[in-house]
């Protein structure tokens, strides 16, 4: 009795087997050119080519393949940067392929990438062509290892916090929303005398026109709370981006103070109304009532 009677699968109509065959010995021929692909060399010309275009000393330590739900990958392990001012960034693996997105049609590239470092990981789509940007999120940031004290003096972060972020490099500079929240750290400010603990953060920023719209700004701890929105920059660079943001002060701890009052006003119940201008090295605080 033939397969077909017995009620298993016939035979392939013969348009799908003249299909099939090409496309599946192209397929093998991509895998088994994906395997054998001289990786070494393309490892040592693009880190060349990363150095020459960002002006940091660039060195990847391994470059291979690997494989993803999304398909392929390009795999590359212990990639480190020394920028020109010496600022050293350390990623310990970074996974690239191209992304499923309808920017290739208008002929723009767009690639997946999920970079893990030391400081979190950074996850979403790199589009390359036209205006580049970024539309992703990063997770796991430790917030005490960013170098953000050298561009507002005296600030300490610390807790684990996490971005959703879409940004766009426009010919007026960058363009876009980021989302910050964090949880469980603290933040240390100049002239006080301890860093204050903190259970949420949450910040929710617009870039354009070369400045930064702060839309939201929210602290809740136990000692105090923070409520803000306002402006910083333009400015010649980051720490002398001029300030301009309101914020509305709640100091919940009465042992806390004495140690604000040589810096603001506060009500009998603890509560201010702030201006914060000057520039991010430089700010300066005044009441706004």
């Amino acid at each position: 009795m033939s397969a077909a009677r017995a009620g298993g699968p016939g035979p392939l109509p013969r348009p799908l087997l003249w299909l099939g065959i090409p496309l599946a010995a192209l397929i093998l021929t991509g895998f088994f050119v994906f395997l054998g692909f001289p990786y070494d060399r393309v490892r040592e010309s693009l880190s060349a080519q990363l150095g020459a275009a960002t002006g940091a000393r660039v060195v990847i330590r391994g470059l291979g393949p690997g494989l993803s739900l999304g398909g392929p990958v390009l795999v590359a392990l212990g990639v480190s940067a020394e920028l020109p001012d010496g600022t050293a960034l350390q990623l310990d693996r970074a996974r690239l392929r191209p992304a499923w997105s309808t920017a290739w049609l208008s002929g723009n590239a767009a690639l997946a990438v999920d970079l893990a470092a030391p400081e979190g990981r950074l996850r979403g789509t790199v589009y390359a062509g036209g205006e580049p940007g970024f539309d992703g999120s990063l997770e796991g940031l430790e917030l005490g290892r960013l170098p953000y004290e050298s561009w507002v003096p005296g600030l300490a972060l610390d807790g684990l916090a996490s971005a959703e972020i879409d940004l766009r490099q426009t010919a007026d500079g960058p363009s876009g929303r980021v989302e910050l929240r964090a949880a469980d750290g603290s933040v240390g400010l100049p002239g006080l005398p301890l860093a204050l603990p903190f259970v949420t953060l949450a910040g929710d920023v617009d870039l354009g026109e070369r400045s930064l719209s702060l839309e939201r700004l929210e602290l809740e701890g136990p000692m105090l709370s923070a409520r803000g929105e306002g402006r910083v920059g333009p400015g010649a660079d980051v720490p002398r981006s001029p300030l301009d943001v309101k914020l509305r002060l709640e100091v919940r701890d009465e042992s806390l103070r004495p140690a604000l009052a040589g810096m603001v006003r506060l009500d009998a119940d603890g509560t201010a109304d702030l201006r914060l201008t000057g520039t991010l090295a430089q700010p300066r605080v005044r009441s706004s009532r």
